[in-house]
């Protein structure tokens, strides 16, 4: 999309379309985090696990939107020493390794008009249902991408996709693999 798309990559809607994936990866993987420290490093600052926590929604309300505050929370928790130890033995549980960016660019995230850059919404897991199709043309040749849902209860809405195609591309994150 970025680099063969006719729009060269994130229109304005898309990207602020993005902002509530982008929070929710952020909190569900310091909650992912947290909640394995007491095995790997407990949190020191116990306050600090306590206003994070009393930070946190219903698994059916969307995460807050980050402000000062709220970043000055998740950098206060990312810092501890018990976190930071359990971090170093995320290979031991489900996180995704781009907390880490997204704490090291919280300040920005955290900023009054901020919009996703590229980096931010690369970085993001969205959960696809369905099928999202893209097209592309790549030196005179037409693509057409599907990124379709993996999970068993998706693969009835996009076993037809199947017909006319000339090459299937499984993707898998490498950081997901031990």
């Amino acid at each position: 999309k970025i680099l063969y798309s006719e729009e060269k990559g994130y229109s304005n809607k898309e990207r602020e379309q993005n902002k509530p994936y982008i929070y929710g990866n952020i909190f569900t993987n310091m909650k992912a985090v947290v909640d394995n420290s007491e095995k790997y490093g407990p949190v020191q600052d116990k306050s600090a696990e306590q206003a994070f926590k009393d930070l946190q929604t219903a698994d059916d309300k969307p995460p807050p939107e980050i402000d000062a505050a709220i970043a000055t929370t998740l950098k206060n928790l990312w810092n501890d020493a018990g976190l930071q130890e359990t971090w170093k033995n995320r290979g031991n549980f489900q996180v995704q390794d781009a907390l880490k960016y997204y704490m090291d660019e919280i300040d920005r995230i955290a900023a009054p008009g901020w919009q996703p850059n590229d980096a931010d919404i690369l970085r993001s897991r969205v959960r696809t249902t369905g099928i999202q199709e893209e097209n592309y043309k790549i030196d005179g040749v037409n693509f057409a991408t599907f990124d379709v849902g993996g999970q068993r209860n998706e693969r009835k809405k996009w076993i037809h996709c199947f017909d006319q195609v000339t090459a299937v591309i499984f993707v898998a994150a490498i950081s997901e693999y031990n």
